[in-house]
């Protein structure tokens, strides 16, 4: 393919798909003459991210109210270039209806590709594309890029993946969590008393059983949930008497995360998915920001407790223990489809029984096309499953 057209909509996976998948020599965009330059440095940005900034890109702009407009620019494209396949996915109605009479006019080849199912539909003279139309597999950093964004860093613990000890190490303290809730928030919260001002790589630690500092509540050290640590061997030594504690964490990762109440949802999701095998990348605590400006401390974080990605599908995900908000609802949906367009599917990943004790929720989530992973499913072991057969979910 010498060139392709493509017209530009709002959604930015739709946008480049075709791009990424043929790498024709030119992409011509036709765009409406008021979209915003940042709408398209995404193009550029999302090219030299996969490596196809050789691509020769024209933008094109439009009246896409005007249909004589939309033709006569469409026709000057024919003329200016050789080889013209027109995508006709995307774009306004009304660019869709120009590019079908054009293309039938002057028999420009041209094709269509299914969004909610991910297809190549032949309209005319391209069936010889059809063999490679091959979707890629995308990362989570050419999700962001084709949105204009990017990861700017991790706001939380996120453990390396390929140490299998770690990983098997958070699932067994995740249990513990799971099977004594209160109990195991208690210890957090005197372990956070307890290790606030102990250097990163201290392991080895000598206190009373009960603390308090300042105006802050008495927290008081849990014997119970400590020899469990114990015997799964996060706390590898461990002594208690007459009120006095002696113990030894395996390594400085773990004793950070057992001073964060909010991880430990977000690290068993992240370790359940990315053990699956099923996605082409798995990442927790993302913090994304524009590609096109350098990110200050007065900008707004956007963050994302674990992001998927399944071929081209992103799938976004938000950890609540507790009941899950209205608001924490809307707060991941627009996420969702600000950096994953329409193809993303979005989950509220929560420690509560929603389905039997929240249906307001339930019912607000199903408006919104949000998936809800609960406790149902963490007890019964299904969320590595549930994440699998959401990203495979047609829209």
């Amino acid at each position: 393919m010498d060139t392709l057209v493509e017209l530009f909509g709002n959604n930015s996976i739709e946008n480049l798909l075709s791009c990424r998948v043929f790498a024709p020599k030119n992409i011509v965009f036709i765009c409406d003459k008021n979209i915003e330059e940042q709408k398209t440095n995404v193009v550029k940005i999302a090219l030299s991210n996969w490596g196809l900034q050789g691509i020769n890109t024209q933008f094109v702009y439009v009246d896409t109210g005007d249909f004589n407009d939309i033709t006569k620019a469409m026709e000057k494209v024919l003329q200016d270039y050789s080889n013209v396949v027109f995508d006709v996915t995307g774009g306004s109605d009304l660019m869709l209806f120009s590019s079908g009479i054009l293309c039938e006019r002057y028999n420009t080849p041209h094709f269509f590709i299914d969004m909610h199912n991910l297809t190549f539909h032949n309209i005319k003279s391209c069936e010889y594309l059809r063999e490679s139309f091959i979707l890629p597999r995308f990362r989570v950093k050419d999700v962001l890029a084709s949105a204009g964004a990017r990861i700017d860093g991790y706001y939380k613990y996120r453990p390396d993946k390929k140490d299998t000890q770690i990983g098997d190490d958070i699932l067994a303290a995740w249990d513990i969590l799971w099977q004594n809730p209160k109990e195991w928030a208690d210890q957090i919260n005197w372990f956070q008393q307890a290790l606030k001002k102990t250097d990163h790589g201290q392991l080895s630690y000598n206190s009373t059983t009960s603390l308090q500092f300042g105006n802050m509540p008495t927290v008081y050290a849990n014997p119970k949930i400590l020899n469990k640590l114990k015997d799964i061997g996060v706390i590898t030594s461990l002594s208690i008497k007459n009120n006095q504690i002696s113990l030894t964490f395996k390594n400085p990762e773990l004793k950070n995360c057992l001073t964060v109440q909010g991880i430990w949802l977000e690290l068993y999701g992240f370790l359940k998915a990315y053990r699956t095998r099923w996605f082409n990348d798995v990442k927790t605590s993302v913090e994304i920001g524009w590609a096109a400006k350098k990110t200050t401390e007065q900008d707004t974080k956007n963050e994302i407790d674990i992001m998927l990605v399944k071929g081209v599908t992103p799938v976004f995900v938000s950890c609540k223990m507790g009941t899950p908000s209205a608001l924490a609802l809307s707060e991941i949906k627009t996420l969702s489809t600000r950096f994953g367009g329409m193809l993303s599917k979005t989950v509220l990943l929560t420690g509560a029984d929603v389905r039997k004790n929240n249906p307001a929720i339930l019912r607000r989530a199903r408006d919104l096309d949000i998936f809800i992973i609960d406790k149902q499913d963490i007890d019964a072991d299904r969320v590595a499953r549930r994440l699998a057969e959401i990203s495979n979910t047609y829209n």
